[in-house]
């Protein structure tokens, strides 16, 4: 029975995550490790990610593309369950000598779907902290074997974590204090000290950037923003991060702050349980390993707040691993009778399920955001000879939801050389409506439609439109656009559609008119359609 467990747990999980992530592509900061691994820059391998380093990211992405491309993004989906499921097995190694495999169990399967982490777990954005992540469990795990061999690898895996997220800064700090406690840590000390050195001399490096966020205010901020960490992590750990009711209807119901409220209580309890524990057993050193990493993360989240914003869902991932570390050194040697595995049993499925259910609504928001970055990137592929230098792909405004920030020439050069991870032009018809609404804004965004005044109203191939609003049917597009003046002189509102099933609105056109909108060819048979919203008679007329 516990083999088949063992077995057959991780297949579960993988097969689920694999499924809940159907249809996706690259969400958010991927698209930035997907252009940094064109060629061998190591201006852009080195360069912070909002103020991190992420080159053992981004060697991640460029040997999976150098190996598959881009075009099919099942690859990074398996590598981001391998790299979870290692995560969790690392963690359960640790936890199982401590509390037993039971308990270990428990903790581990729980961050494996970790719903309250979103980003990292309804898509494959979570490569980034499961490299970090599985670097530094590993290097405490091979640390605490005390050979020679197991400290040189050690200290490549800690050099890894942090080279990922500066999370791995947290797993530096409970290496050396781990070092610290031990025998002969002046022989083992150089586990941290070397991949420190590096990391500072980067720091000093990316000074460049002005990526730090650190000011007076955020330092005299700090107790107040741990405190946050505390409950929103408690939260996230519980399954206590949602808001309690219906909601607004309509509204996501993803969770991307987790509900800290709950959060204060459970921290409360977590620390009174804490401070009983240690004052009925006696203080052990090796608490003091997790509760610097703790310390070390919630400190280093508050220093560069307002950005990171101590309730973010993906902040809740590592504090909640380091959480059950301390409580698992904590209560070292204890083994849960089986009244308490059922207690662990019950409170593993209060935890699991809401952290189930946000994973599902993440991935498919993630899904659905993917569906309209491959359509507008069909959009950006066809356009390339005429998309201007340095233009930013994801048409303002920006959002949760536009998350393809990315400059063209460096999407561009990362697809001639791993090819395009978006749709094809042929594609599009069959896109979703999302996707296709989103198709047509890209076309008037790199092509630059804009309606302008016009000397004068052309006196050929004209027709009168009603007044009204926007809708169905509209009318053809002449071939090379249209002029277009309301008969009273009043505003019109231009809507234009090719792909989508609705309109593109532009600004209103006023101050009488006349004016024009140019549609140039663009090697695509379809056409586009215009409407007009008036009130009054729209007089409109082929520009050729």
């Amino acid at each position: 029975m516990r083999m088949a467990l063992w077995a057959g747990g991780p297949i579960v999980i993988g097969a689920f995550l694999l499924w809940a992530t159907r249809g996706q592509t690259f969400y958010a900061d991927e698209w930035a490790f997907f252009t940094r691994s064109a060629g061998f820059n190591a201006e852009r391998l080195l360069a912070p990610h909002q103020g991190n380093m992420v080159l053992s990211t981004v060697l991640v992405y460029k040997l999976v593309l150098a190996l598959v491309g881009a075009e099919n993004h099942l690859a990074f989906r398996l590598v981001w369950i391998g790299l979870d499921l290692l995560c969790a097995w690392l963690l359960f190694s640790l936890l199982r000598v401590r509390v037993g495999d039971f308990a270990a169990l428990a903790g581990a399967l729980l961050v494996s779907v970790f719903g309250a982490g979103w980003e990292f777990f309804g898509s494959s954005l979570g490569i980034t902290a499961f490299v970090c992540v599985a670097g530094g469990l590993g290097g405490l795990l091979a640390l605490e074997r005390r050979r020679k061999d197991w400290d040189a690898l050690a200290c490549l895996l800690l050099a890894i974590s942090l080279a990922s997220l500066s999370t791995g800064l947290a797993f530096l700090a409970g290496a050396a204090a781990l070092i610290v406690i031990g025998p002969q840590w002046r022989r083992r000390i150089f586990v941290v000290a070397i991949p420190l050195l590096l990391y500072a001399a980067w720091t000093l490096w990316a000074r460049k950037y002005n990526s730090s966020g650190v000011t007076v205010e955020t330092v005299a901020s700090a107790p107040a923003s741990m405190v946050d960490s505390l409950a929103s992590a408690s939260s996230a750990l519980f399954g206590a991060f949602r808001i309690p009711g219906p909601g607004e209807e309509g509204a996501s119901k993803l969770v991307t702050f987790v509900n800290k409220e709950p959060g204060y209580l459970l921290g409360g309890l977590l620390v009174v349980a804490l401070a009983w524990r240690i004052g009925t057993a006696g203080f052990k050193a090796r608490v003091a390993v997790p509760l610097t990493m703790l310390f070390v993360y919630w400190l280093s989240l508050a220093l560069v707040s307002p950005a990171r914003i101590p309730s973010t869902g993906r902040y809740q991932y590592a504090a909640s691993i380091f959480i059950l570390l301390l409580l698992a050194e904590a209560w070292r040697g204890w083994r849960p009778s089986r009244g308490a595995q059922v207690g662990i049993a019950v409170a593993l499925l209060l935890a699991i399920v809401p952290n189930l259910a946000n994973l599902g609504y993440a991935s498919k928001f993630v899904r659905e955001t993917s569906a309209k970055d491959r359509a507008i990137l069909a959009v950006a592929d066809h356009l390339e000879d005429r998309v201007a230098p340095g233009t930013i792909l994801q048409p303002p405004p920006f959002g949760i939801a536009e998350d393809m920030v990315i400059d063209s020439d460096d999407y561009f050069r990362a697809t001639r050389e791993f090819g395009s991870p978006g749709d094809t032009i042929g594609q599009l018809p069959s896109a979703g409506p999302a996707a296709r609404d989103v198709a047509d804004r890209e076309f008037v965004y790199l092509l630059g439609f804009a309606p302008e005044p016009a000397a004068a109203l052309p006196t050929h191939r004209c027709r009168t439109v009603a007044p009204g609003e926007i809708g169905l049917p509209g009318f053809p597009v002449p071939t090379g656009g249209f002029a277009f003046q309301s008969t009273d002189g009043s505003d019109v509102t231009v809507g234009l559609r090719r792909y989508g099933d609705d309109y593109f609105r532009f600004e209103p056109s006023s101050g009488g008119g006349p004016f024009r909108l140019a549609v140039g060819a663009d090697g695509i048979a379809r056409p586009w359609f215009a409407a007009l919203e008036a009130s009054a008679q729209v007089r409109v007329c082929a520009l050729s």
